[in-house]
C-alpha cells in the first residue's frame, strides 16, 4: 500500500496473518521476507528461516552418532568442497540438516532425472552421500533415492548390499531394521518427503535451471 495524501510515510506492506490479523513493515525490510513457494500468503522472514536451519536432537540422530562412533570417525570431504546452502534445510523427524551440495549435473535433466552429492550434519557429525533424483510420471511422483558407496553415510560400512541409489519404499524389510538402527532410514523418509524443497534450494543456490522439474510438483 503507497500513501498519496502524506509527506511522512514513502508507504508499507501489509502482511495478512490470518483471522484479519495483520502486521505492517516498512518497505526497506521487505527484502527480508521469503514466500512460501506454494504461492500462499503466508510469508516468513529470512531471520526466522535461517534460525530453524539446525540439527537437532532426535532418537536417531542419538543412533547414528553411536554408529559413527563404533565405526571410529566419520569419513567426509570437507565444508569447502560443497556449496553451501544460502538457508540449510531443516529434516524435522530425524533432526539432520542438508548444508551444501556438490556435483551438481543437468546431462540427466531430459529424462527428469538428476543426481547431486549433499552434504548432510547430522548429531553435529557432518558427513555427504548423493541423492539421486528422477521423477516417475506414471505414479506422478518424485523420486528421491539414497546412495550407499563405500564413503557415503560417514563411511559406516556393510549398510546395505548395493551402493545403487535406493528409495524408502524400496527398501526390504531385514534391510530396513538395519538402516533404523543405525538412525538412517529416518533421514531417507525426511529426504524423500523434502524431495521438492531440496530442489528448489538447489535451483536457488546454483546456475542449473531445475524450473522444469520443479513444476512437476502435484
Amino acid at each position: 500500500l503507497s500513501s498519496s495524501m502524506s509527506l511522512k510515510t514513502n508507504g508499507m506492506v501489509l502482511i495478512n496473518q490470518g483471522d484479519f490479523n495483520f502486521s505492517i513493515i516498512k518497505p526497506s525490510k521487505t527484502d527480508e521476507l521469503y514466500e512460501k513457494s506454494d504461492d500462499s500468503s503466508v510469508v516468513i522472514t529470512k531471520k526466522a528461516l535461517t534460525s530453524l536451519a539446525r540439527t537437532k536432537e532426535t532418537k536417531d540422530s542419538i543412533k547414528f552418532e553411536s554408529s559413527i562412533k563404533k565405526n571410529g570417525k566419520a569419513i567426509f570431504e570437507g565444508v569447502d568442497q560443497f556449496t553451501k546452502f544460502e538457508i540449510g534445510i531443516p529434516l524435522n523427524s530425524s533432526g539432520a540438516l542438508l548444508v551444501g551440495f556438490k556435483d551438481l549435473s543437468d546431462i540427466l535433466l531430459d529424462d527428469r532425472k538428476l543426481d547431486v552429492r549433499l552434504h548432510i550434519k547430522y548429531a553435529n557429525i557432518d558427513f555427504s552421500t548423493s541423492i539421486c533424483f528422477q521423477y516417475h510420471p506414471g505414479p506422478e511422483f518424485m523420486a528421491a533415492r539414497t546412495s550407499f558407496k563405500k564413503n557415503d553415510w560417514g563411511g559406516l560400512k556393510n549398510i546395505m548390499p548395493s551402493s545403487r541409489c535406493i528409495g524408502k519404499w524400496e527398501v526390504k524389510d531385514n534391510n530396513k531394521s538395519k538402516l533404523q538402527e543405525l538412525g538412517i532410514f529416518a533421514v531417507m523418509v525426511d529426504i524423500q518427503n523434502s524431495a521438492f524443497q531440496i530442489l528448489e534450494a538447489l535451483d536457488n543456490n546454483s546456475t542449473i535451471d531445475l524450473s522444469d522439474m520443479r513444476s512437476l510438483i502435484k
